[in-house]
């Protein structure tokens, strides 16, 4: 019974590492895209909402609509950090950046800035895992 209950955490601890690595991956290279190749817009604040979290941490959403170069409206609602809300929910009106190709891979704010935090965690659950995998075949 130990040794199924180790097994499914191992089992489970790589496919969560999997998943961050997967998704963390994939917005790296979205940033990436975005700050090579993104036009920019000025969109229009049209929901602003702070949420608190677990522990009492702050969440700030911000619903925006936006037109694009191709004359198609867009309207996201995304979480974006206290410094860009403020200044969004004031203004009503705050910087886009978004891919001509694929306008719903877009962000907020005045800088596309790069987040490894996804991939970073990713990989430390994946080598948690393993390193647990590997521990238990010297027994």
């Amino acid at each position: 019974m130990k040794q199924l209950k180790r097994l499914l955490t191992i089992l489970a601890g790589g496919i969560l590492g999997l998943f961050l690595l997967f998704f963390g991956c994939k917005e790296y290279l979205e940033t990436k895209s975005l700050q090579t190749k993104g036009k920019s817009t000025t969109g229009e604040v049209t929901d602003a909402e702070e949420r608190s979290g677990r522990r009492g941490r702050r969440k700030y959403y911000i619903t925006v609509a936006f037109r694009t170069e191709r004359a198609e409206q867009v309207s996201s609602r995304s979480r974006v950090s206290k410094a860009i809300y403020d200044q969004a929910s004031h203004a009503r009106k705050v910087n886009v950046t978004y891919l001509a190709e694929k306008p719903t891979v877009h962000r907020f704010g005045p800088e596309v800035k790069s987040d490894f935090v996804n991939i970073a965690v990713g990989v430390i659950i994946i080598g948690c895992a393993g390193f647990s995998a590997l521990r238990g075949t010297e027994a």
